[in-house]
């Protein structure tokens, strides 16, 4: 049996590898990013500390989210945006943006009212994200991180379940 991996695996692996040795903790990551160089990896850990890492394992920052949990499992953002700022989505479906040696978000944009459990994505490269809206006027909210204003697409026969981006945030998928 060959096992096949690509780099992305591989990196993954090697910092996994590399946090374990460091904090000998037995709790795991709940979340995990890439920056969209690819030099840096944050980790979301299940005591609510986010940890960013270098390509070698070094720690370049972090920040404490235990008493301002936010959504990351299910279809909740979290993405490294650089190697200090993470995105994320809060229980009522708004982006918050947090930099490393902070312990409360930055900044917070977004619609609340998607809720806990419903989809959002960003782009891989850290400029684009959207989120499933409710309500009256049904359908996805895409949103320039940067500017933090958005456009909205109407659904076609109601709220979709999920929404993707493409890595470049030029495309968009929504389920249902």
């Amino acid at each position: 049996m060959r096992f096949r991996f690509d780099i992305t695996q591989l990196m993954l692996l090697a910092l996994f590898t590399t946090v374990y040795r460091r904090t000998r903790n037995s709790f795991v990551p709940e979340a995990v990013s890439f920056s969209p160089d690819g030099e840096a990896v944050a980790a979301r850990w299940t005591d609510g500390t986010v940890n960013i890492y270098s390509g070698d394992g070094q720690r370049l920052g972090s920040f404490d989210a235990s008493d301002d949990w936010f959504s990351i499992t299910d279809r909740g953002a979290f993405q490294l945006l650089d190697d200090e700022t993470i995105l994320t989505t809060d229980q009522q479906g708004r982006f918050q943006i947090w930099e490393s040696g902070h312990d409360t978000p930055q900044a917070t944009f977004g619609t609340p009212g998607f809720g806990l459990g419903q989809s959002a994505a960003v782009s891989r490269d850290g400029v684009t994200a959207a989120t499933v809206r409710f309500g009256a006027t049904p359908g996805v909210d895409i949103w320039n991180i940067e500017t933090r204003k958005s456009a909205a697409l109407p659904g076609r026969r109601g709220s979709p379940a999920a929404v993707v981006l493409s890595d470049d945030g030029s495309r968009i998928a929504t389920l249902g």
